[in-house]
């Protein structure tokens, strides 16, 4: 599976599209002639191979995040508009006429495959350490270069919309690629909202860093003039809308307040009702008393402060329905099996199972599908936006809440938009409860 380029067989492919030669590769060139990606090995693909094949022979998963977004960085021709939308900063590096589909490669083309980077150290939920926030983007190392990578996130939105009303102005509203820059100015805009974002984050955890006692008043004050430091640097940053500033900088507290206690809050499931922060011994990022499930699907107790109580979670096998049971300490899963742990008075060590006498066993009973519950409000939201469009404000509470419940219990946002036959008045309030507003 996969060759080196010595072996590698003729090319089968398409000329018409953006490919890596062998003789690209030979030239430490990737495709279209840019420099190849440094660190990454060149794979020349043989018949028969996929994308997620070769990835896993070297150790990595097409449908990890961090994983798939390094493989579409390292082979920008594979980036699709719907990989803009999940990650924004690739922006930059798509080409819309590249012609590439990643589910179809053909013998004889190049992939640059990077190995698993690291030290080994690792973070909450398997991420880097770097990756404070598990997002899979490495985390600024400082305020210089978060502020470098906001200014310059900001100029490329300022060219995209240069090149978007050139376009205008010379080719008329008419023009067919207009969408396809629209797209660029749109993923441009997401990818300036996440770097302001990583910005105050930085700023934020330098303020805890000296001022570990401070009070939630002082963390919003410090997270508001780090705010107002970051617009006042150009235009196209006051210039942000202030709904995405409003909603970034509350982000940015929300993951800052929650790392205080340990908790990553990119590890919850989807759809997790994550309260605003700053955070406190009695005030913690989840509903109290309810259970929350992380981002593998294992089901998580809050304790009575909304905070995730320290003790053990279930796990169940997705294959075989059998429990095990597993230590969960302070927001983070340190990998032990109950078996591993030394006996206790409270609880048997082998073959556990939850009972009045083991009180730190929990198995939450499985999430009911509110499938019936989300087209209910999908069609009262309908309804009243027909009758008045901007005055169905509680109607698309009601139905993005819904959703939001319904990502919880597994459900996927294509499906649920493809359920609505993917109506763009739906789709605006199904990406705004998944993702926030924009």
């Amino acid at each position: 599976m996969g060759t080196d380029l010595g072996s590698a067989p003729p090319y089968t492919g398409s000329e018409t599209v953006s490919y890596t030669s062998v003789d690209e590769a030979n030239n430490h060139k990737g495709p279209e002639g840019q420099d190849a990606p440094e660190g990454a090995e060149p794979v020349a693909v043989e018949s028969g191979d996929t994308i997620s094949e070769l990835m896993a022979q070297q150790g990595l998963n097409w449908n990890d995040p961090a994983d798939k977004r390094q493989f579409l960085a390292d082979n920008p021709q594979f980036i699709t508009r719907e990989d803009v939308e999940e990650f924004p900063e690739l922006a930059s590096l798509f080409d819309p006429d590249s012609g590439r589909n990643p589910d179809l490669i053909w013998p004889g083309e190049v992939l640059y495959i990077r190995p698993p980077q690291g030290d080994g150290t690792q973070g909450t939920n398997d991420t880097p350490a770097t990756d404070t926030d598990g997002d899979g983007i490495p985390d600024p190392t400082d305020r210089t270069q978060a502020q470098l990578t906001t200014d310059t996130a900001a100029e490329e939105l300022e060219q995209a919309e240069q090149q978007l009303e050139e376009r205008k102005r010379t080719m008329g509203p008419d023009d067919p690629l207009l969408g396809d820059l629209e797209d660029i100015v749109e993923a441009a805009e997401l990818k300036l909202a996440a770097a302001y974002q990583a910005e105050v984050e930085t700023g934020l955890r330098d303020f805890l860093a000296e001022n570990p006692d401070a009070t939630p008043a002082e963390i919003q004050a410090e997270a508001d003039r780090l705010s107002h430091e970051i617009q006042g640097r150009s235009q196209t940053l006051s210039g942000m809308s202030e709904s995405t500033i409003d909603f970034r900088t509350q982000q940015a507290i929300n993951v800052v307040s929650a790392e205080q206690y340990g908790i990553n809050l990119d590890g919850v499931g989807p759809g997790t009702t994550v309260r605003d922060g700053p955070y406190t011994d009695t005030y913690g990022p989840f509903e109290p008393g309810t259970t929350i499930k992380d981002e593998d699907g294992r089901d998580i107790r809050i304790d009575d402060n909304g905070h995730i109580a320290d003790g053990t979670i279930a796990v169940t096998d997705p294959e075989t329905g059998e429990v095990h049971y597993e230590v969960y300490e302070g927001g983070v899963g340190t990998g032990q099996t109950w078996s591993e742990l030394p006996e206790r008075p409270d609880a048997p060590a082998e073959d556990p199972t939850p009972s009045e006498t083991s009180p730190v066993l929990y198995v939450a009973d499985p999430p009911t599908n509110n499938k019936e519950e989300t087209d209910a409000a999908a069609q009262a939201y309908y309804d009243a936006s027909v009758e008045s469009p901007d005055g169905a404000t509680e109607e698309r509470e009601a139905f993005m809440a819904a959703v939001r419940a319904e990502l919880a219990n597994g459900a996927s946002l294509e499906d649920i938009k493809e359920r609505y036959g993917n109506d763009p008045y739906l789709n605006e309030a199904i990406d705004e409860a998944a993702y926030g507003p924009r």
